[in-house]
């Protein structure tokens, strides 16, 4: 069966990224990573406001996610944002991805 390309781009996965103790889930997009993306040479804040779809991290008053926007994401510790790609990136990789090659 053939696969189209719109859908390839559709696709989302939810992981779960441990900050502090805490746990906040993340929704991304799998196939957003494209050869014309990496040569725009994207900075973390682009990288993560391209790929995320969703995530559970909440505003000051608590009750609503934040917008995933450029202006949130630059508020951000670069702790945590690197946490976040380092986890999308593990997942993207598949099964196996800790195991040491020997």
């Amino acid at each position: 069966m053939a696969i189209r390309l719109a859908d390839l781009h559709k696709e989302t996965r939810k992981i779960e990224v441990e900050i502090g103790g805490e746990t906040l889930t993340v929704e991304y997009r799998v196939n957003v990573v494209t050869p014309a993306f990496l040569n725009s040479n994207p900075g973390v804040v682009e990288q993560l406001e391209t790929a995320l779809v969703s995530w559970d991290l909440l505003g000051e008053k608590g009750d609503q996610p934040l917008p995933i926007t450029k202006e949130v994401l630059q508020t951000i510790p670069v702790t945590v944002l690197s946490l976040i790609l380092e986890e999308i990136t593990d997942d993207m990789r598949g099964p196996g991805k800790d195991e040491k090659k020997g």
